[in-house]
């Protein structure tokens, strides 16, 4: 979240355009022991589908390792080692090519720019590699937004014309 402890929380991020787990045409199955660290979350939802899909029988974890410095929206590299049902386990090498460029900067409409700039870096994790993240706009929907709390409907352009509709809010720690 945002520096200083500040953002505690996610009120919610309900996509609405693109449909699926996650908001983005599919996303994580049920499949409960997928770990990820070090991947921008969109990827680890391609991935995951991926690797399940090129594995026979019934997959019960999938641990995904970036072989790269940093695995980004723009690229990713590694290794994901699934574990079946049975026990046994298969090695997976997987790579993609995404997103090359930044995320544009954010379009914010009374909210706070700390607040806006940590909106759209979250929330444009989210979205998968191979899409292309070419707008983004944040507009409060609270009666006010501060840097302590507020809401703020999201609305990220794609380069496919398509766009995703997202809710994000934020409040103190403990609250």
């Amino acid at each position: 979240m945002h520096g200083g402890g500040r953002m505690a929380a996610l009120l919610a991020v309900a996509a609405l355009a693109l449909g699926g787990c996650g908001g983005f045409g599919g996303g994580v199955t049920s499949l409960a022991g997928v770990d990820c660290s070090g991947l921008p979350s969109g990827a680890c939802d391609e991935l995951t589908q991926q690797v399940q899909a090129g594995v026979s029988g019934q997959v019960q974890s999938i641990a995904f390792t970036c072989r790269l410095a940093s695995c980004t929206r723009a690229q990713g590299a590694g290794t994901a080692l699934v574990t079946l049902a049975d026990g046994s386990t298969v090695t997976r090498q997987w790579s993609y090519t995404g997103d090359p460029g930044p995320a544009p900067v954010p379009v914010c409409i009374r909210i706070p720019l700390a607040e806006c700039q940590a909106a759209a870096a979250q929330l444009v994790d989210n979205v998968p590699p191979s899409k292309r993240v070419i707008g983004i706009k944040i507009s409060c929907t609270a009666v006010s937004c501060t840097a302590a709390s507020g809401e703020a409907d999201v609305l990220i352009t794609l380069g496919d014309g398509s766009s995703v509709s997202n809710t994000y809010g934020w409040m103190p720690a403990g609250s």
